[in-house]
């Protein structure tokens, strides 16, 4: 049987059910949205999605010391351990050896 000058028919695909379709639309809503509101207020918004928002906001939150199971609760995390992947703030890079040693060379202090 040929269909459209192919000699087998299409694989079924997956893409195309109404969860994934409505998953794919409520994300791109979201992007949208978000480029949207950073162009509005002067930011690039070249690269910038959801899942970045998300983790600027997180490790701005525990930088600032906001207690790491209130950090896992909004975003939903099960495990504390997800939640510890989004602390590498700023604090964590100045105890860094590097900047340390860069601080040293500079003439500054530890």
């Amino acid at each position: 049987m040929r269909l459209s000058g192919r000699s087998r028919p299409p694989p079924p695909t997956r893409c195309c059910s109404p969860a994934r379709t409505a998953a794919r639309a409520a994300r791109w809503r979201m992007t949208t949205a978000l480029r949207r509101a950073a162009t509005a207020a002067g930011v690039d918004p070249k690269g910038l999605t959801p899942h970045t928002a998300r983790t600027t906001a997180a490790t701005a939150l525990l930088d600032e010391g906001v207690p790491l199971a209130d950090v896992q609760e909004l975003l939903g995390h099960a495990s504390p351990v997800t939640t510890q992947r989004y602390n590498r703030g700023r604090r964590k890079l100045d105890g860094h050896a590097a900047y340390r040693m860069a601080a040293l060379l500079a003439g500054g202090s530890r």
